[in-house]
């Protein structure tokens, strides 16, 4: 049983002067770039763009939004980048609500919405 254990010991003790000799590599050794594309306003493809060309290095940072990814390829019929695999998700940073229309309306869904302005269409 002692030299189980006394064998266990060295082994850990060995292994523990191996692992401080392996390290990981330092980030960033590099500065990082974070391409926020919203001027006051909207969204631009131009920032999209930049951030889609850039290394996959994990250098570079794209606060990609809904007008990004979702209008912008649904509006233009031709990108100069892939709004699906031209990106890697990292994370969430916020949601935002939307409201669609006016509290004074009278509606309160997109159907009513819609139909309130076929109603008024002649106005």
């Amino acid at each position: 049983m002692f030299i189980r254990s006394a064998t266990t010991t060295l082994a850990l003790v060995v292994l523990s002067f191996a692992a401080v000799t392996v390290h990981a590599q330092a980030y960033p050794s590099k500065p990082i770039c974070c391409i926020v594309p919203f001027p006051p306003g909207g969204g631009t493809v131009v920032g999209a763009e930049l951030a889609a060309r850039a290394a996959p290095d994990s250098y570079t940072i794209f606060m990609g939004t809904n007008t990004s990814h979702t209008i912008n390829p649904n509006l233009y019929p031709k990108l100069p980048y892939d709004a699906i695999r031209g990106f890697q998700p990292l994370t969430q940073i916020a949601t935002v609500s939307y409201m669609l229309t006016h509290p004074s309306l009278p509606v309160r869904t997109v159907k009513g919405l819609v139909a309130l302005a076929k109603a008024r269409s002649g106005h």
